[in-house]
């Protein structure tokens, strides 16, 4: 039933929303290097401006797509093994080339996802474009043929535990010290303070 939902999606998006100005609206969707520069931009924005933690935001964001990446890319698409629906000998329009093999979950909708949560963490007025962002990408997937829906909401879901990770991580590191009334009561051996 769900691969069935999965496939209808994809076929609506792929071939009834078909049209030349979509094609290269979502081409262009797909880019990395487009992706890249919208970001840049707006960190330039934030540079210009002198937001408080720009550089923080940024760091942390670049160590999300650099964990994200070469998990979905070289762990998750392996052990899933499923492929892309250009792949699959499914009768979609082809409008650019189909890429890897695999498509599960999709690297672009998780390297989105990470870097949307953590931007929207230390920004919120940025929430909202950074998601309209990550799915408009998303969406660019499907219609190309790349990925099944699911396939990008996995991405997602991925991308936001990573971000989610990496902020805990970097609380647990940049705050040691802030604990909680009964941690402060022990002392370094775990002993409670008399």
């Amino acid at each position: 039933m769900l691969a069935e939902i999965d496939k209808g999606l994809l076929f609506f998006i792929n071939l009834k929303l078909g049209n030349p100005v979509l094609d290269h609206l979502f081409i262009l969707l797909s880019d990395q290097r487009i992706l890249f520069a919208i970001l840049g931009l707006i960190v330039a924005v934030m540079i210009i401006r002198k937001v408080p933690h720009t550089g923080n935001m940024i760091i942390l964001s670049l160590i999300g797509i650099a964990l994200t990446d070469p998990i979905c890319s070289q762990i998750l698409k392996k052990l899933v093994m499923r492929p892309r629906p250009c792949h699959a000998g499914l009768q979609l329009r082809e409008i650019i080339e189909c890429g890897g093999l695999y498509g599960f979950p999709s690297n672009h909708a998780a390297n989105c996802a990470v870097v949307a949560y953590i931007v929207g963490r230390f920004r919120h007025r940025l929430i909202l474009f950074m998601w309209l962002l990550a799915v408009a990408v998303g969406i660019s997937r499907i219609y190309l043929g790349k990925h099944y829906p699911s396939d990008i909401l996995a991405g997602y879901l991925f991308g936001v535990l990573m971000g989610m990770a990496v902020l805990w991580v970097r609380r647990k590191i940049a705050y040691p010290r802030n604990r909680s009334h009964a941690d402060m009561a022990k002392g370094s051996s775990g002993d409670v303070i008399r």
